[in-house]
């Protein structure tokens, strides 16, 4: 069994949505497609103004959205959209979204092979297949470089399995933007849990073979097989 690297900690508000037969679902993915990112570029102050569709989705007042851009250029003078380690987003979440049921912490870990190969097809001296310009240094793949081990934290609970396509900046879609949950299931024998994610797939190499076919029915950028942990509360 290969050993599980962290990519970060995103603080997220899921939002149900009613795309399938009219029903009311909440994914539990960390993508920004479905859910809102309580943490996010637009924290930083140059990204975005008091206008901005997060601020507003979030419900957040004047003081805070500028609180909320202070302590991020102070930590992030570079901008981020997911936090390193769960002291920083523990703090993140107590000064800003304390008394916030509908808003978590979850936490994203990769499988050796999924991070050696982040970090390699976004190397910033490779041209990669997917992308004409120029990468950028983007937090997630930070993250995995430093490979801080999965541990066995009681704090944490699984949720399941994303399957990720990561844009240059590190923003990422999900499966879902594509609506290939059942051809996935057919195809590599998955199981989606109630939580919207898939179980542990059995065949992890197939699956991302055929995600990053030039002809698969996804977003043309690299994909990867994400495990999505939820952090229970926010003492630890």
């Amino acid at each position: 069994m290969e050993t599980n690297y962290l990519g970060g900690y995103y603080v997220i508000k899921t939002v149900p949505i009613t795309y399938w037969d009219g029903k009311n679902t909440v994914i539990r993915s960390c993508s920004g497609c479905f859910n809102i990112h309580a943490f996010d570029y637009w924290c930083t102050y140059w990204m975005s103004d008091k206008t901005c569709k997060e601020k507003i989705d979030l419900d957040l007042s004047d003081e805070v959205f500028e609180e909320i851009q202070k302590w991020t250029n102070e930590r992030f003078p570079d901008r981020s959209n997911v936090l390193p380690d769960l002291k920083t987003a523990l703090e993140f979440k107590e000064l800003f979204f304390k008394s916030r049921n509908d808003i978590q912490i979850y936490s994203m870990y990769f499988s050796e092979t999924d991070a050696d190969l982040l970090i390699s097809q976004f190397a910033d001296k490779v041209k990669n297949k997917y992308f004409d310009y120029k990468q950028e240094e983007f937090e997630l793949k930070k993250n995995l470089i430093k490979k801080v081990e999965e541990s066995n934290n009681s704090n944490e609970d699984l949720l399941g399995y994303d399957f990720i396509g990561v844009e240059a900046n590190g923003d990422f879609h999900t499966f879902y933007c594509h609506g290939i949950a059942p051809i996935l299931i057919e195809k590599f024998d998955l199981r989606l849990n109630e939580l919207g994610l898939f179980d542990e797939p059995k065949n992890p190499t197939n699956l991302r073979e055929y995600l990053n076919k030039p002809n698969a029915p996804v977003e043309q950028v690299p994909w990867y097989i994400a495990k999505v942990k939820l952090v229970k509360n926010t003492i630890v």
